[in-house]
């Protein structure tokens, strides 16, 4: 059994990527479930897809992965990341985007959306990318 959360905002395409996914599997003959949260997403609300995936048979009997028990979390924006990781297994994968989406909430607050600063020090570990590289060496 394979399990991927997917989060992101409204109109980042959360639930295509997991309807793309759902369909990549069944292609293979792995029997697959979803479910989507979308709430406010109309509105820059969170998005959230669950992907549960039978890669050796298994039948899937639900769609919602249980917190602490997905296997992949891939997250479209820092504070979406955030907001998933409770759904994240120990030894699972995170994998995010680094460009914040400020949410209409954030707007009139008084201290600057950071949510670049999510997984500083969150005991993730974090895999570096080329723009880390470049920016600590500038050899790109």
């Amino acid at each position: 059994m394979i399990d991927i959360l997917l989060a992101g905002v409204g109109g980042q395409g959360t639930v295509l990527a997991a309807k793309v996914l759902a369909q990549a599997a069944q292609n293979k003959g792995w029997q697959v479930r979803t479910a989507e949260t979308i709430g406010m997403a109309q509105r820059g609300g969170n998005v959230t897809s669950h992907v549960r995936m039978g890669s050796n048979g298994e039948a899937v009997y639900s769609p919602l992965i249980t917190p602490g028990t997905a296997d992949m979390v891939i997250a479209l924006e820092p504070g979406e990341a955030a907001r998933a990781l409770p759904y994240l297994a120990p030894g699972g994968v995170l994998v995010t985007a680094t460009t914040a989406i400020q949410p209409v909430t954030a707007a009139p607050a008084s201290q600057p959306y950071r949510a670049g600063d999510v997984g500083a020090g969150g005991g993730v570990p974090r895999a570096s990318s080329r723009n880390d590289r470049c920016a600590e060496h500038r050899d790109c």
